[in-house]
């Protein structure tokens, strides 16, 4: 008996031990405009600074890939600049092409931000949104996707805005997605949807989400990287508005924490069609089951396309390192 005792005194201690290994700790967060120098000579934008753990460490962004990376500062050379020198030293990389070219559109209230590509090649760029929801995530439709293009695609690309409170709300769905990117069927883009999507159904959309009064766009951004860090995922530069709403004063201070807009050329759910250098949206929060379906009924029509590799998913941080957008 006192053999068992100890045995599951030694378990309990063990587990305590993994759990409190896996807690992340982040604080003192904020936007860093400069650029580190990698002992490999490698020169990276830093977007974000924060202690983990009580570790210093950054966030920094390939500007020619558009990766980002989470690196301790010992080993690195920083160096702060104002953002327009910033701008000016890397404004030939496709990470700054792409922010100047989404500027173009900052005047717009409704979808304003890259909407498609100039793609000559088969295919989309799919972006799925998890705005805050009480039902639970659509789990079958990435088995579905899975299912249909593993053959060809593995991991299969896709690019998810996602919101701090949906990450919240929704902890063991947000752990079976990162399951899926361990075990190498999926690999996803985290695109930055706001921390609480705010909405009020009585105001007019010039005066909604984002634009509502009392909003703290700062909390909103950083608040939502803050819970990705906490689970491990790493954000990308890339930000959706919600509700696809914004003004130039809201577009222009996105820009300005480093993160391009990302709008879309086919909402399926709205009756827009698909079109070769789309970026699609969907919605897999169980609020919007209709275009899902025709995302599934696209990858029907497809299907001797996809089997003959003349038709896939792209990844949308390759894409816009690599493909011309439409302004």
């Amino acid at each position: 008996m006192k053999g068992k005792y100890i045995l599951v005194l030694a378990l309990v201690l063990t587990t305590s031990a993994t759990l409190s290994a896996q807690v992340v700790t982040i604080a003192r967060y904020k936007e860093y405009n400069g650029y580190a120098v990698s002992q490999q000579g490698d020169s990276l934008l830093i977007l974000r600074s924060f202690l983990e753990n009580s570790i210093r460490k950054y966030l920094l962004i390939n500007s020619y890939t558009l990766r980002t990376t989470i690196v301790e500062e010992e080993g690195l050379m920083t160096t702060r600049l104002k953002r327009p020198l910033l701008v000016e030293l890397f404004r030939n990389t496709p990470y700054i092409k792409a922010l100047k070219v989404a500027e173009y559109t900052s005047d717009k209230v409704t979808n304003a931000g890259v909407r498609r590509f100039q793609r000559i090649t088969g295919g989309v760029d799919l972006t799925i949104d998890l705005c805050p929801s009480k039902l639970p995530l659509d789990r079958e439709f990435f088995v579905e996707m899975v299912k249909s293009l593993s053959m060809v695609q593995k991991p299969v690309p896709m690019a998810i805005s996602v919101t701090g409170t949906w990450m919240k709300g929704h902890p063991s769905d947000f752990v079976w997605l990162l399951d899926r990117v361990k075990a190498g069927e999926i690999d996803i883009t985290w695109i930055n949807h706001s921390y609480s999507h705010r909405f009020n159904i009585d105001l007019p959309l010039k005066e909604n989400f984002l634009l509502e009064k009392g909003t703290n766009l700062r909390s909103e951004i950083l608040r939502t990287e803050i819970t990705m860090l906490e689970h491990g995922v790493i954000p990308s530069p890339f930000f959706r508005f919600p509700g696809l709403i914004s003004d130039k004063a809201v577009f222009d201070a996105v820009l300005s924490y480093g993160l391009i807009p990302i709008g879309t050329d086919a909402w399926l759910a709205k009756r827009q069609f698909a079109k070769m250098g789309s970026i699609v949206l969907v919605h897999a929060n169980g609020n919007e089951p209709l275009g899902l379906k025709k995302f599934q009924k696209l990858l029907e029509t497809q299907r001797d396309s996809i089997l003959a590799g003349k038709w896939m998913l792209f990844d949308l941080r390759e894409s816009m390192a690599t493909e011309p957008v439409n302004k």
